[in-house]
């Protein structure tokens, strides 16, 4: 709404604050607003009286008596008010003017003096009502001096009143004009979103809150300026001309047949503004094609490998981190104590691990007495063979055991087998082709060496008594 821009003299001084919101609908202040008053340039202790208007939302009645001013004084009114908790503030300034005297507008001339010429008025009277008695066919005009001729004459043609008409073309049509006042909701749209995010930097706005947020996830956006580019190197019609300025942040396609895939910067040259990535994209980018560069920091998979190799050994000493027993593991062969040589096959024996690997080729090497050799076809129940036989050191007596063969390369039990104990120093386990269930003598056509264990069970106690390895052998009489 307008504001004044006088104020006579001894007068009281009246406007009216109306407060919109986004929508331009009326809303009230979150508290009554205020004046302030500034005299020529100075601040000045003068009080305004604001009011909101009775059974009204959004409008305050101002007024405002200054005391001791004179012709030429110069006020500036400064409004502001609270809306939803975001301060607004309004400036604007009025001019004293002293009030009409006595005198204002009076005729200050001197008055003509002299006695007016009636005879010559009268006569310039019948010389002006004559010519309305002029007869061009008999009168004649004394004192006319003959044109001879035109000299300059002027073209009346429609090729030069063409070239002399102003060019009006640039004006907009009575039609446009009233489409001004009428804009289309497309049209506020459009103005909204094409709006410059640079133009927008008041404190709290949404329009700076949105400029902050592209910037915080984007740091700039450019395309391809290469008709040659690679999966993994290309020329970009980026402007930044230090070199590396774009190292460590990813880049991601958002037009052409890359667009959505995302790669690792790994170097970016000022002066050709070419940037290498770490990874190849999984083709090369036509000419054209846009990007953004994301506003983060990511390192490439070369750089983690490169500091997870190069981090100093003296940096991890918490125990249980993979890191500390790393550094345990080296510091022991370094100074000559423990090495991994020095440690027992039975602390390895997890299925899958090199160590139980180690342990299983350890067996297959072993003294002779823990190598039984089977042929294919023939039972050892005591008749036909000899029951296998084994010997030990500790008394099993009261004990249960198995005999448990597992396949060299899969780890896949084969077969198993009830153990007897036969005495102190001896457990004994029979095997009959009848049983199906020793699939090695009978039906398994897997021949060669395969480890074995007897595992003896006492109540809650197990016991490994007996490891080595069984070798299948094929009956050379039978097919």
């Amino acid at each position: 709404m307008g504001r004044p821009t006088k104020l006579l003299s001894g007068n009281t001084l009246y406007w009216t604050i109306r407060l919109y919101n986004e929508s331009q609908v009326l809303v009230d202040a979150d508290s009554t607003p205020t004046v302030a008053v500034r005299k020529n340039g100075a601040s000045t202790a003068d009080a305004v009286t604001v009011t909101k208007r009775a059974s009204t939302t959004g409008i305050y009645d101002c007024s405002y008596n200054p005391a001791g001013e004179v012709e030429g004084d110069q006020y500036t009114l400064e409004e502001s008010a609270t809306i939803s908790a975001v301060a607004y503030e309004n400036n604007w300034s009025v001019s004293v003017e002293a009030e009409m005297r006595g005198t204002d507008g009076a005729n200050t001339v001197t008055p003509n003096t002299v006695a007016p010429d009636n005879a010559g008025i009268a006569a310039n009277g019948n010389a002006i009502a004559g010519l309305n008695d002029f007869d061009p066919s008999a009168d004649t005009v004394a004192n006319v001096t003959t044109v001879g001729s035109v000299t300059s004459a002027v073209t009346t043609d429609a090729a030069s009143r063409t070239a002399s008409q102003a060019d009006v073309s640039a004006l907009a049509t009575s039609a446009q004009i009233a489409a001004l006042n009428d804009p289309s909701s497309a049209d506020i749209a459009d103005a909204v979103w094409d709006e410059a995010l640079s133009d927008h930097n008041v404190g709290g706005s949404t329009g700076k809150a949105l400029r902050q947020l592209k910037e915080g996830v984007i740091t700039t956006e450019s395309s391809i300026n290469d008709p040659s580019a690679t999966a993994t190197t290309f020329v970009t019609a980026l402007t930044e001309a230090v070199d590396g300025f774009f190292h460590d942040k990813t880049m991601v396609f958002i037009s052409g047949s890359l667009s959505g895939q995302a790669r690792h910067i790994e170097t970016y040259v000022g002066a050709t503004k070419a940037i290498t990535v770490s990874q190849p994209f999984t083709s090369a980018p036509a000419d054209g094609d846009e990007f953004l560069i994301l506003a983060t920091h990511e390192h490439s998979l070369n750089e983690i490998a490169d500091s997870v190799w190069d981090e100093p050994q003296s940096g991890h000493t918490t125990g249980g981190t993979f890191g500390y027993y790393v550094d345990a593991r080296i510091s022991q062969i370094a100074l000559g104590g423990s090495s991994p040589w020095d440690s027992l096959l039975s602390d390895y024996a997890t299925p899958g691990t090199f160590g139980a690997r180690f342990q299983e080729a350890a067996r297959y090497t072993n003294t002779d007495a823990n190598i039984i050799y089977v042929t294919r076809g023939d039972s050892y129940d005591g008749t036909a063979n000899a029951q296998l036989s084994f010997a030990v050191s500790k008394d099993y007596s009261g004990w249960t055991g198995t005999m448990t063969v597992r396949h060299r390369v899969t780890d896949a039990v084969l077969m198993t087998a009830s153990v007897t104990v036969e005495s102190a120093t001896e457990l004994r386990v029979s095997l009959l082709t009848s049983d199906t269930a020793f699939a090695l003598l009978t039906t398994d056509a897997d021949f060669g060496p395969h480890p074995y264990d007897i595992e003896m069970v006492s109540g809650a106690s197990e016991q490994s008594a007996i490891q080595g390895v069984m070798v299948i052998r094929k009956d050379q009489t039978t097919a």
